[in-house]
C-alpha cells in the first residue's frame, strides 16, 4: 500500500518528507519499507536530520546500516562530533560493536572537524585489534589533505619493527601526500601482502601524479622500479623526458618495457639510435615481437630484406616488407598467400600460416584425439607467437581432458615476452580448463 509514494518524483508538488520520515522510522514496519523510504529520500535529494540518521543505526537492523551509513557519510564536515566520541567511549572494542565501526568508518568523512587524535589512539590501543585499526586507517586516508601525515608515518612500523599493513594500506590511498620512498622500499619487502600494495600504490602514482614519481625515482635503476618510471614517462606524453627510456634499453630487464613507452610515445628512434645499436638491443637472430617491429618500421630502407622476411609471419613485418620492397612481396610473398587461401602445400617459412590454420581448425572442432591434441600442444612452443596464440585458444575451446604438460607451458606463456595476445589468450585457457575440471562449467 506504500509504494505509490515510494516511486514519487519531485515535482511542483510539496515533497511528501514527513511521511517518508515516518515510514523509515517506524519500527514496525518490514525491512524492505523502510529502505525504500530511505532510498526515496536520497533520490529526492533530501537532506536527512543526523539525529534521525543516528536513531535508525542505534536501532540495531542490519538491512538499513549501509544505506544510513551512505546518507549519514554525505553529510561530511556537519557530523556531530559528540555522536563519534560517545559511540567509541560507550562501546567495548571486544564486543565488536557496530556501533563503534560506524563511528570509526564516519569520522574518515568528516574533513577538519574529524577526530585524528582518537583515531591515532586506536593504534597504540593495548589489545590488538585488527579491525579497529583497519578501519581508523582507512578513516584517516579519507581525510586526504586533513589527514595527520607525520603521526601516520610515525606509526607505520609495529613494535617488531615490521611495517603495520593497515596503516601501509591507508597510506597507499593516499598517493598524493604520503613519501614515494616508502612505496618504493617496500617493493622488495619480504611480506608479499605489503609489496602488493606498494605496486599498487605506485601504480596509482603513474595514473595520478607520474611527474611525483619520475622526480624521485629517476635515478632508481632496479627493474622493479624503472618499468614502473617508464610507464609513468608514457602518461607525461609528449612533455616526457627521452632519457631514462633510452638508457632503460641497456638492461634486458627493462628492455622490453623501455621500447614499449617509445612506442607509446611515437619517437622517432631512427633518429636516436644507428640500426645496428637497435639489432644488438632486439637480437637479430631471433623472431621479433609487435613492439620491436613497430620501432623497427622507423628505419625504412636501412633494413636488411633478409630481416624481414624472416619475420614475415608478423603482420607488421609483412607490412614493412610491401611497402619497403613492393617488389619482393608481389614476387615472393603474394604467391604463397594465394595458395594458403586455396588450401595448397605451401614450404619454407610460409608453414607457419599452415600452423596457424590448423590451430585455429582444431579449436573450431572443440574435440581432439590424443595425437591430434599433442600436435595441438607442441605448437605452443612455436617461434611465431600467432602460432602459439592460437593453438592456446584452442586448448580452451577443447578444455576436456587437457594433459598437465599442456597446462604447464600454459601457466609459462601467461607471461609470454613476446606478445600480450598470447599471455591473454594462455589466461582465458587456463581459465576454460580450470571451470571444467572443478566442475563450474555450463551444461
Amino acid at each position: 500500500m506504500h509504494q505509490p509514494l515510494l516511486q514519487w518524483e519531485p515535482s511542483a508538488n510539496a515533497l511528501p518528507t514527513e511521511q517518508l520520515y515516518s515510514l523509515a522510522a517506524n519500527e514496525q514496519e518490514t525491512l524492505s519499507v523502510r529502505n525504500n523510504a530511505l532510498r526515496a529520500l536520497t533520490r529526492l535529494g533530501v537532506k536527512m536530520p543526523v539525529d534521525f540518521l543516528f536513531d535508525l543505526l542505534q536501532q540495531g537492523d542490519t538491512e538499513l546500516y549501509m544505506i544510513t551509513e551512505n546518507a549519514l557519510a554525505a553529510q561530511g564536515e556537519n557530523i556531530p562530533l559528540t555522536y563519534i566520541l560517545s559511540w567509541l567511549e560507550d562501546a567495548n572494542p571486544l564486543n565488536g560493536s557496530v556501533l563503534r565501526y560506524y563511528a570509526i568508518t564516519l569520522a574518515g568523512y568528516m574533513g577538519e572537524n574529524a577526530p585524528v587524535k582518537l583515531l591515532l589512539t586506536l593504534f597504540d590501543h593495548p589489545v590488538d585489534l585488527k579491525r579497529d585499526r583497519r578501519e581508523a586507517a582507512q578513516a584517516l586516508a579519507k581525510l586526504g589533505a586533513y589527514a595527520p601525515l607525520d603521526e601516520m608515518l610515525a606509526r607505520l612500523h609495529n613494535a617488531d619493527g615490521d611495517i603495520c599493513p593497515a596503516m601501509f594500506h591507508a597510506l597507499s590511498n593516499m598517493p598524493l601526500y604520503a613519501p614515494v620512498n616508502i612505496f618504493v622500499q617496500a617493493l622488495e619487502d619480504d611480506d608479499s601482502e605489503i609489496k602488493s600494495i606498494a605496486d599498487d600504490a605506485l601504480s596509482e602514482l603513474v595514473r595520478k601524479a607520474p611527474a611525483r614519481l619520475i622526480e624521485f625515482a629517476r635515478d632508481d635503476t632496479r627493474p622493479i622500479v624503472r618499468n614502473q618510471v617508464l610507464e609513468a614517462l608514457e602518461k607525461l606524453g609528449e612533455n616526457a623526458s627521452l632519457d631514462i627510456a633510452l638508457a632503460s634499453l641497456e638492461d634486458p630487464a627493462t628492455r622490453f618495457e623501455a621500447m614499449h613507452t617509445l612506442s607509446e610515445l611515437k619517437v622517432d628512434i631512427s633518429t636516436l639510435i644507428p640500426l645496428e645499436t637497435f639489432l644488438h638491443y632486439t637480437s637479430e637472430d631471433r623472431i621479433f615481437n609487435d613492439v620491436e617491429l613497430t620501432l623497427l618500421a622507423q628505419y625504412g630502407s636501412q633494413i636488411s630484406l633478409d630481416l624481414l622476411l624472416k619475420n614475415i609471419g608478423n603482420t607488421t613485418a609483412a607490412k614493412i616488407l610491401y611497402q619497403t620492397y613492393p617488389e619482393v612481396f608481389r614476387d615472393r610473398i603474394a604467391p604463397h598467400a594465394e595458395a594458403i587461401l586455396r588450401g595448397a602445400p605451401v614450404s619454407g617459412i610460409f608453414t607457419m600460416f599452415m600452423r596457424q590454420r590448423v590451430a585455429a581448425t582444431i579449436g573450431q572442432i572443440g574435440r581432439a584425439t590424443p595425437e591430434v591434441l599433442n600436435l595441438l600442444i607442441d605448437l605452443l612452443d612455436d617461434p611465431y607467437w600467432e602460432t602459439r596464440m592460437e593453438a592456446a585458444r584452442s586448448l580452451g575451446a577443447i578444455h576436456r581432458n587437457i594433459p598437465d604438460r599442456a597446462i604447464r607451458r600454459l601457466l609459462e606463456l601467461r607471461h609470454d615476452p613476446q606478445s600480450n595476445q598470447v599471455s591473454q589468450a594462455a589466461d582465458a585457457a587456463l581459465a576454460q580448463i580450470l571451470s571444467y575440471e572443478n566442475g563450474m562449467e555450463d551444461e
